[in-house]
């Protein structure tokens, strides 16, 4: 953790301390913000999908084990079992739903947190680092989707984790090996979550291809490509939840779902797609673009969906209009860099050749 959170770990530019201070105060009310209007929403709200009530049951049957994992709970229920034995959500929430929503608060929390950490990563500078944080707090189909207990929303955090671990700078010695540790545990516990997050697995993989260390790169591809394999093959086996040749991208993608939101999709695909033009965030785009045949595949509802694509096509928006607002202001910094005699300099000779032109008139 120590990696993915530390200063030093993401590309900086020079600041005094009043401004770094400045800026860990709008990355703290940024997650703050985020969980506070969506514990602030009313109970039962949103109603609850299909899924969501399944894995309610499931956290339901740990708790009234001890703790213990019954035959067919997934990974997903044991870690909302966790959060809510913890905290006692079970005495303090007005119903089961509702205790049960209250493990994706700290979710939504860690996604902010990270989403930032990766557009650092990526060399987004912090002023649109903090327009993405604001739109994921106040994004309208994620102020829903992060509340339903969904085993794809409980997943990303986990990826976002290995995503930036993948991203962050080349390291060396037990560094590298706690890193490479990190990145490969991540992944595992995110698939076995929800088999969904195996579109993001290419991208991890490319963003650590692209360290240029040929051995790194073989031994995390196998590493990756070995978790990814034997997570499928359990969740499939295990039937945990989530099963696998779900209902389609018909079902899916259904006029109903779509008509909540009919511009979402959209402009997700449409960002997805310019994204691929950038050396930047075409690993990203990889991960995002198939991200609803992959969920149709897996049977994930629409709301885990939402939760697993919606922040990183804000990520993308992010790191895009922020490069072309850099490009286009490039000119205007450039000038403001020139020293000042070159601005006052005639345009026939150097600075000094006005005052000698009028000692010789003299």
């Amino acid at each position: 953790m120590w990696i993915v959170l530390h200063p030093r770990a993401a590309p900086t530019t020079r600041a005094g301390p009043c401004a770094g201070a400045l800026w860990w105060a709008v990355l703290a009310a940024g997650v703050a913000l985020t969980v506070a209007l969506r514990a602030l929403r009313s109970p039962g709200a949103p109603a609850p999908v299909e899924a969501e009530a399944a894995l309610v049951g499931q956290v339901l049957a740990v708790v009234g084990l001890g703790g213990a994992a019954a035959p067919g709970v997934s990974p997903a229920a044991l870690q909302v079992a966790a959060w809510t034995v913890a905290t006692g959500a079970w005495d303090r929430a007005p119903s089961v739903l509702d205790a049960a929503r209250e493990a994706m608060l700290p979710v939504a929390a860690v996604t902010a947190l990270l989403v930032w950490v990766l557009a650092r990563r990526l060399d987004v500078e912090r002023p649109w680092a903090a327009a993405a944080l604001l739109l994921l707090a106040v994004c309208p189909p994620l102020l829903d989707a992060q509340r339903t207990v969904v085993a794809a929303g409980l997943a990303l955090p986990w990826l976002l984790g290995a995503l930036a671990l993948a991203a962050g700078p080349r390291r060396r010695g037990r560094r590298g090996l706690v890193r490479d540790g990190g990145l490969v545990g991540c992944v595992a516990v995110g698939v076995l979550t929800a088999p969904v997050a195996l579109t993001l697995v290419p991208s991890v993989l490319w963003f650590a291809v692209r360290r240029r260390d040929p051995v790194d790169a073989a031994v995390v591809g196998s590493a990756l490509a070995l978790v990814a394999g034997a997570g499928t093959a359990w969740t499939a086996v295990a039937g945990t939840g989530t099963r696998l040749a779900g209902p389609g991208a018909g079902d899916l993608l259904a006029a109903d779902r779509l008509g909540v939101d009919p511009l979402g999709p959209l402009l997700g695909a449409a960002v997805a797609l310019l994204a691929l033009g950038s050396a930047r965030t075409r690993p990203l785009a990889v991960g995002v673009l198939p991200a609803p045949f992959v969920a149709a595949i897996t049977a994930t509802p629409w709301p885990g969906l939402v939760a697993l694509a919606a922040p990183l096509v804000v990520l993308l928006a992010a790191v895009l209009v922020g490069r072309v607002v850099g490009t286009a202001a490039r000119p205007v910094r450039r000038l403001r860099t020139l020293p000042r005699r070159h601005l006052h300099a005639p345009a026939g000779g150097r600075a000094g050749a006005r005052p000698a032109a009028a000692t010789a008139r003299r």
